[in-house]
């Protein structure tokens, strides 16, 4: 939200997670069933085998999207909103903080390993 407490812009919307809601699950078990691959320029490919050029490329963009969410961003929003919604809890401590993307990038790391094992 701006400073000011006006409306949210365009890119800056909450509306706009919606579509991650849907996007990051359908992508990640389409890694682990081998029809997409954790990889964009793989990703790419298998898709552009069977299908449209802009279907390969939705392919692609939509395998870098999770791939930051998988590894980083999913830590980063964590630490971004545990701060304000303090009046329900007390802080996580910041020092703590460190783990988050420790976590993130482990978990990440798992299901990117295991999608890689998965047989294409």
């Amino acid at each position: 939200m701006p400073a000011s407490g006006g409306k949210p812009g365009l890119l800056t919307n909450p509306v706009w997670l919606w579509p991650l809601v849907v996007l990051v699950p359908y992508v990640i078990g389409s890694f682990l069933e081998g029809s997409l691959s954790p990889w964009p320029p793989e990703s790419f490919a298998l898709v552009a085998a069977h299908s449209t050029i802009w279907a390969a490329a939705v392919a692609a963009v939509s395998t870098i999207v999770v791939d930051f969410w998988l590894f980083w961003t999913t830590a980063t929003a964590l630490i971004a909103f545990t701060v304000p919604m303090a009046t329900i809890y007390q802080p996580i401590p910041k020092e703590m903080h460190k783990y988050y993307h420790l976590a993130n990038i482990v978990a990440g790391a798992f299901v990117v390993g295991k999608a890689l094992l998965t047989a294409h």
